[in-house]
């Protein structure tokens, strides 16, 4: 009966171990998920910042066109 007992108690400290083992696993899963969903955030607003830039200079650049043009039609 004495064996069987240690036999149970060493069983109970190994599932505590494991049960550790997945919290610990479980926790570094969420940090990288949220790391991740960060990252995606940042990347996502950059791609936004690079279209608003990319637009902005069209606009510009056919602005800057037409007064060229304007300024030439003019002359003469």
């Amino acid at each position: 009966m004495r064996k069987l007992e240690r036999r149970l108690e060493r069983v109970k400290e190994d599932l505590t171990a494991v049960k550790s083992k997945l919290s610990d696993a479980q926790g570094f899963t969420n940090k990288s998920r949220e790391e991740e969903d960060n990252f995606e955030e940042r990347v996502r607003r950059i791609k936004e910042t690079i279209e608003d830039l990319e637009i902005r200079l069209t606009t510009s650049t056919e602005e800057q066109e037409e007064q060229v043009m304007m300024s030439d039609s003019s002359r003469f």
